[in-house]
């Protein structure tokens, strides 16, 4: 069976490196490795991963350039591209996750459904709840962080963007597709221990919107937007800015609406309705970051 190299950045992840190394080591798979890839912790993130793991590397630059400094420390066929706060919810889930790559020809990416934790919060499991819905519309999204990717389909595409601190996964991603590689959707959860509070969640998107302010040119930072937002490729070159709009107003707007109805009235998916409080906080951030966009450009150009 192929190696497995699981690549985890970190930064003061102390709260879920933990769990989330130790329900990898527990793992029934036969041949696996843990990198980490440390951003300078200041907490016990990296006394933590030492219990689990000796390749521990550090990397103070973008995400991106860390994820591409685990890749190369690595020695997987396999590469887990995953965060650290993710949990594999049991002994066999890596032996289900490895299938699609033996089943299947000219597979890429196998993309995991992610589930909040048990005693999360209503914010956390609304959340997630509307990450699966979405997921459940779209038969050929694009996939992002947290999956399993073949070495050969990274090599291909020359790795991820060093550059980039946030948007790294849709990015590489994409490429990948774009270069005829196969995505297959894993009906199999991982659980994902993030955004308990309305204050983390914000603060998330706080931080994704400013990091694709600061980290791109004007000409690409709108494509990688509706990249992150829509979860589809906007097609060749940057897309206007009313083709972002259109974008974003259907996977946002309508497509909350349409999961929030069908979640609470078919499913009972109470934590649903505060879909639209979550909704205009993520639209309120990356609407100002939208505009100062375009009025940087438009400064530049004249």
């Amino acid at each position: 069976m192929s190696r497995v190299s699981f690549v985890i950045p970190t930064f003061n992840s102390e709260r879920t490196i933990g769990q989330c190394l130790e329900s990898i080591a527990r793992q029934n798979y036969p041949d696996l490795e843990i990198v980490i890839v440390d951003g300078g912790s200041s907490d016990s993130t990296v006394e933590i991963c030492a219990k689990f793991t000796s390749n521990i590397f550090f990397d103070h630059g973008p995400l991106g350039q860390a994820r591409q400094t685990g890749v190369n420390k690595s020695n997987g066929e396999i590469l887990a591209i995953f965060d650290s706060d993710i949990i594999l919810p049991s002994p066999n889930w890596l032996c289900k996750a490895v299938e699609p790559f033996v089943k299947y020809k000219n597979v890429g990416v196998v993309w995991p459904i992610n589930k909040a934790p048990r005693n999360a919060s209503i914010i956390a499991r609304c959340y997630f709840n509307f990450w699966n819905k979405r997921l459940e519309e779209k038969q050929d999204a694009l996939p992002g962080g947290n999956s399993l990717i073949s070495r050969e389909a990274i090599e291909r595409v020359n790795g991820f963007n060093i550059r980039l601190h946030f948007g790294e996964d849709f990015d590489l991603t994409h490429r990948i597709v774009c270069s005829g590689y196969r995505v297959v959707v894993l009906n199999c959860p991982i659980i994902h221990d993030s955004m308990h509070t309305l204050k983390q969640f914000t603060r998330k998107q706080v931080w994704g919107a400013t990091s694709l302010l600061g980290a791109h040119s004007e000409e690409s930072d709108g494509d990688l937007l509706y990249k992150c937002v829509t979860w589809k490729s906007s097609g060749h070159g940057t897309p206007s800015t009313g083709n972002v709009l259109r974008g974003i107003f259907s996977s946002q707007i309508l497509g909350g609406l349409k999961a929030m109805t069908k979640g609470i009235g078919e499913e009972k998916e109470f934590s649903l309705g505060i879909l639209p409080l979550l909704l205009g906080i993520r639209m309120g951030v990356y609407g100002i970051f939208f505009f100062k966009r375009n009025v940087k450009s438009s400064i530049l150009r004249t």
